[in-house]
């Protein structure tokens, strides 16, 4: 797959997870809602008309204890409340009568009736409790499986776009500073990178041939480099990047034994040679030059 293809598909994943995580963010709180609302209407307002019905009790409006009994009817959301609401019912002509037993009766089975009722709200409450966490857990698996397409996304678009372009950046700094040999890797590359890593290399190795006339010998005209540099009157000195002498003028044949073989080893570990002043190639290739006032001493 192209870089440009894969980072795509690669944030168009972490986008999709986060568009995700957002959803069940919003769902759960669409749901939370009428959760709560169910309890409100079901069960609270079963509760205060029993807590009207009390109150009527006490006071022996029949009237407002008629009106808070409907409401209680009209409401049923538990089994358990039916029977109860009939015992009720059966107990309001006693109860406003002023009988005590009937009133004592009454009492009992709204109490009952309002514990029924807040034992819904807290099942109701248990449920709603339940959905806020499974919600949470949820975004959170969403937000660690984005975390996770993030990393895979990241280490993808590490290993296989900035990591080739930083070892081209690398090959072309060794190519500036003299290393000829140092090449990109193309092997596990994708096709684009890849191409790029071979162009370069084929430039390199083609600049390498072109300008190779110290460091390979066997492409040098030995007579024609001898013929430029013989005609001077001061040693001159060209070799390899190896320390190799490779060409030799008539000065520099005449010099003391060994000191030929000294300044390129001299060139070879880069330290300075008294008297003599070395000019270095890109590709390794060098030439020393003894100075005329040096040689004539």
């Amino acid at each position: 797959m192209h870089p440009g293809n894969e980072a795509r598909l690669g944030i168009g994943a972490m986008l999709a997870a986060q568009l995700l995580t957002a959803l069940a963010g919003v769902s759960l709180l669409i749901r939370m809602g009428p959760a709560m609302d169910l309890i409100l209407q079901e069960n609270v307002y079963s509760t205060a008309a029993v807590e009207d019905m009390l109150g009527a009790v006490v006071t022996r409006d029949e009237a407002a204890f008629s009106e808070a009994l409907e409401r209680a009817t009209g409401n049923v959301t538990e089994p358990e409340e039916v029977p109860l609401l009939e015992t009720i019912e059966a107990l309001v002509d006693p109860v406003m009568a002023g009988d005590e037993d009937a009133r004592q009766r009454a009492v009992v089975a709204l109490v009952a009736l309002g514990d029924v009722n807040r034992g819904s709200m807290q099942v109701a409450n248990g449920e709603a409790h339940f959905m806020g966490i499974a919600g949470a857990w949820a975004m959170a698996m969403l937000g660690f499986v984005s975390f996770l397409v993030t990393l895979v996304v990241y280490s993808r678009i590490g290993s296989r776009m900035i990591s080739p372009v930083q070892e081209v950046d690398a090959v072309l700094a060794a190519a500036r500073s003299g290393d000829t040999h140092r090449r990109c890797q193309s092997a596990g590359l994708s096709y684009d990178i890849g191409r790029v890593s071979t162009n370069l290399n084929w430039l390199l190795d083609h600049r390498q041939r072109a300008s190779n006339f110290v460091s390979s010998p066997a492409g040098v005209d030995r007579d024609a480099v001898l013929a430029l540099v013989d005609h001077l009157a001061h040693p001159v000195i060209l070799g390899d990047a190896s320390g190799q002498v490779l060409v030799a003028n008539s000065a520099a044949l005449g010099l003391q034994a060994g000191e030929s073989s000294a300044v390129a080893d001299a060139v070879l570990r880069e330290e300075p040679m008294p008297g003599w002043t070395v000019h270095r190639r890109a590709t390794g290739g060098w030439m020393a030059e003894k100075s005329a006032a040096v040689a004539d001493g």
